[in-house]
């Protein structure tokens, strides 16, 4: 397989549409128009897997850790470039809800705390505080906008819901029921003048549209390496700033997060043995996301 440089007159041309096509699995007898949750691998990714997986098979012990983790950091560099961060304020894990997951379950929190939420945001968000209300005693309040509102009404919103008890802000980048992108950095920016941790799931966001996780300022993002139409991958990339001093190593057997005041460094625990060999995928993914910053200007074929 071999990536090749189009132009942007060729964009336009049936051929090039064609190529595009070759470059994903055949689809029949339904045709995959959800590309916002899960998506069919192009074929240069889907065999990445199976190479990766028959090189670990030949020599476990050797390939897995000397070679396949070899690459990582080089594959959290290529994701720190694209992220505006630095790549030791990057964790692999094995997709967004357990990255978001690793930060809802380790931020320290006690009873009476507040945690702000929305009815938009994900399920196994949603769950996940409400979780730790019933075990612990937090209160999780939530913020209630229409969809349809202005952002300065949204922003209202929030501003309106915290109160002195309120510790941490939940977000959702673009709602992945309706596709609207929430004003987040405008919300962090409240959040971070009263001490506020934000976490943010940017799982439809992350290579879909500008971003810098320096510009954005929360204190966790977590996105998804494998939404959309030109990428996949079953891991997902938790990104922490370096506002507070937040360990995030009481997450029942998770890939781990944790922060230090002094050095605002980030050490991530990645995947276990058995998903090594998907990590062979990432730099293949995301140079593919990558090109998707400058969308059918580039297609993959054998």
């Amino acid at each position: 397989m071999e990536m090749q440089l189009m132009s942007d007159k060729s964009v336009a041309g049936e051929a090039f549409w064609e190529r595009v096509c070759a470059a994903y699995p055949e689809q029949r007898p339904l045709l995959n128009l959800n590309n916002a949750a899960v998506s069919p691998p192009p074929l240069v990714v889907e065999q990445a897997v199976i190479d990766a997986y028959r090189l670990i098979s030949q020599n476990p012990d050797v390939n897995m850790w000397s070679k396949l983790d070899a690459e990582l950091p080089a594959i959290k560099q290529q994701l720190a470039d694209m992220a505006d961060c630095d790549p030791d304020e990057i964790a692999l894990n094995r997709n967004s809800s357990e990255g978001l997951s690793t930060a809802i379950f380790g931020i320290p929190l006690k009873a009476g705390d507040q945690v702000l939420i929305s009815l938009w945001d994900y399920p196994s968000v949603i769950a996940g505080w409400l979780q730790r209300q019933e075990r612990e005693g937090i209160e999780v309040v939530t913020v209630d906008f229409d969809l349809m509102a202005d952002e300065n009404v949204i922003v209202q919103a929030y501003a309106q819901a915290i109160t002195p008890r309120t510790r941490v802000i939940q977000l959702t980048h673009m709602l992945h029921w309706t596709g609207r992108a929430l004003p987040v950095k405008r919300i962090c920016a409240l959040a971070r003048a009263q001490a506020i941790i934000t976490v943010v799931d940017g799982a439809q966001t992350f290579a879909q549209m500008p971003l810098s996780f320096r510009e954005l300022d929360c204190d966790y993002f977590v996105t998804s390496l494998h939404n959309g139409s030109v990428r996949r991958s079953a891991m997902a990339c938790s990104l922490s700033g370096a506002s507070e001093s937040t360990a995030l190593g009481r997450c029942w057997g998770l890939s781990t997060l944790r922060r230090s005041r002094s050095t605002s460094s980030t050490t991530g625990i990645s995947a276990p043995t058995t998903r090594r060999y998907k990590r062979a995928l990432l730099r293949l993914s995301v140079s593919m996301r990558k090109s998707a910053r400058e969308p059918f200007t580039r297609v993959f074929r054998s």
